[in-house]
This record gives structure tokens, C-alpha cells and sequence, in this order.
């Protein structure tokens, strides 16, 4: 239902070459630790299978724990460095965003409006 009484809403925005490289960073970080949680996930498992019952008592707890953490922190940080801009709020046809700084704000408001400086037609 939720699907079809939907309002939609698509904003379209430009981000700086230094906002997109340090977008890519962090999405390159968070990235990696989700692999490195994988990575760990299955290296636990192969070492566990490889050596004696006896001997890994104490020993593969650790790593497979660390792997969960890594992996349950590459998800959480990919889910919060994904979309920069969301969409709030909906209401009597305006929309509410969230992601912009103030200051982009403020040179929205400025040059917005007609009388503002550096205002052409």
C-alpha cells in the first residue's frame, strides 16, 4: 500500500570534487571493513576446521568475534555514508531535507531570490 500512496520527491544537487573524494574515501573505508569482517568470518571457519578440537579452546572465539564486529560495522557505516541528502519530512506538498550544511543553505536563500545580489536575468 505503502508503494502506491507514496509522494515521491527527486532532488538533483552538485557536490564538489573534495565532497566526492571524501565521500568515495569513506565509502572505500566502510567497504572494506565489511570485507575484512568476511575475510575473517571464513579464515575463523578455515582454522577452526583445520586444526584439532582440542587445541583451539580458546583461540577462535577471538577472531570470529572481531569478524561479526567488523562485518556488523561495515554495514552500519556503508548504511550512513550512502546517501548524503535525505528526504525528511513530507507535508502539504513541500518536502523537508536533511544533509545540507547551513552555510549551502544560506547562499540558496541568497540567490533565490530576485533582489538578491548577483541576481541576472
Amino acid at each position: 500500500m505503502y508503494l502506491i500512496v507514496r509522494k515521491k520527491c527527486e532532488v538533483t544537487y552538485f557536490m564538489s570534487q573534495q565532497a566526492q573524494a571524501d565521500r568515495t574515501r569513506k565509502l572505500l573505508i566502510a567497504g572494506g571493513v565489511f570485507c575484512m569482517g568476511i575475510f575473517g568470518f571464513i579464515a575463523s571457519f578455515v582454522i577452526a576446521d583445520a586444526i584439532d578440537r582440542t587445541q583451539w579452546e580458546g583461540l577462535i572465539p577471538v577472531p570470529f568475534i572481531v569478524s561479526v564486529v567488523l562485518f556488523i560495522l561495515g554495514i552500519v557505516l556503508l548504511m550512513v555514508f550512502q546517501n548524503t541528502i535525505r528526504i525528511r519530512k513530507h507535508k502539504d506538498g513541500r518536502f523537508w531535507l536533511k544533509g545540507f550544511c547551513n552555510e549551502y543553505l544560506e547562499m540558496l536563500r541568497d540567490v533565490s531570490h530576485p533582489d538578491a545580489a548577483g541576481y541576472t536575468q
